[in-house]
């Protein structure tokens, strides 16, 4: 069984080719989350709006496919009666996004994107899946790696019941504008 791990990866070394870079973004996004329905709550737009950053770090494998972690705080909550993001309600995922790009002769990179997100959220000591979906527009200017990105998005969370502490069953709608810096992926230009 050995001799066939060492041959594979004789064949492997041997056989590849010029290797491309991956492309990183770092980032930081301004996020605000308008509309959230909740079922256990009469609907009230501009109740429970959020204002948040979100953190962005996202692998671009490929031009066409990227992996990103998802992890918005929450800065103010209309409906907070504490502060509003003890770590007590929390969103941590991981995505995948789907891209048509395009780079003009000018070396901007414009793209538009899906993205799927999952993971789990927390609230008051509990845990549950959390669901959603993006659609974005980026674009960056290739000489710097400098660019700027806009999201609308939607989630779902749902959280079970615990003694006293009902369900959460929530969806959000909500909508980011946000600053990246790309760095590596330079064979992409060719």
């Amino acid at each position: 069984m050995k001799k066939i791990g060492v041959f594979i990866s004789l064949v492997l070394f041997l056989s590849t080719s010029d290797a491309q870079a991956i492309r990183f973004s770092l980032g930081l996004a301004g996020q605000v989350t308008p509309v959230i329905f909740d079922q256990n709550r009469d609907f009230e737009f501009g109740s429970g709006t959020r204002f948040g950053l979100l953190p962005v770090l996202e692998v671009e494998a490929l031009p066409w496919l990227a992996f990103d972690a998802y992890a918005p705080f929450a800065i103010y909550r209309t409906d907070a009666t504490g502060p509003a993001s003890s770590g007590g309600e929390s969103v941590f995922a991981l995505g995948v996004s789907i891209r048509d790009r395009e780079v003009d002769a000018k070396k901007i990179e414009t793209l538009m994107y899906g993205r799927l997100r999952g993971g789990f959220a927390t609230q008051a000591g509990r845990a549950g899946p959390y669901l959603g979906t993006a659609a974005g527009y980026a674009m960056t200017w290739l000489s710097t790696g400098r660019g700027w990105f806009s999201e609308l998005e939607v989630g779902r969370i749902t959280i079970a019941s615990k003694g006293n502490i009902p369900e959460v069953d929530r969806w959000t709608v909500g909508i980011s504008f946000g600053i990246v810096f790309r760095l590596g992926g330079e064979r992409w230009d060719l």
